[in-house]
């Protein structure tokens, strides 16, 4: 178990508990998490924009309808 002198009690419990893998873990996901999230608002804003160019509103379609429009942006972006 990986232990590193610390200044705080906070630090010095997060450490007693948690191996390194845990930590590298956690701090992985929470990165990912937030690309995903950068992500979807990129996707959504860049859908809107797609159906506005359409002519249309996002009521005109159907749930599937958006859903493949969104798949598309998403499949743009992550090409980038």
């Amino acid at each position: 178990m990986f232990r590193a002198p610390c200044a705080s009690n906070k630090a010095i419990f997060y450490f007693r508990n948690f191996s390194i893998n845990d930590w590298l873990t956690t701090q992985k996901q929470s990165l990912i998490g937030k690309y995903r999230e950068v992500i979807r608002k990129k996707v959504i804003d860049q859908a809107q924009v797609e159906i506005a160019l359409a002519g249309k509103h996002v009521a005109d379609y159907t749930p599937e309808q958006l859903e493949i429009i969104v798949k598309d942006q998403v499949d743009k972006i992550i090409q980038k």
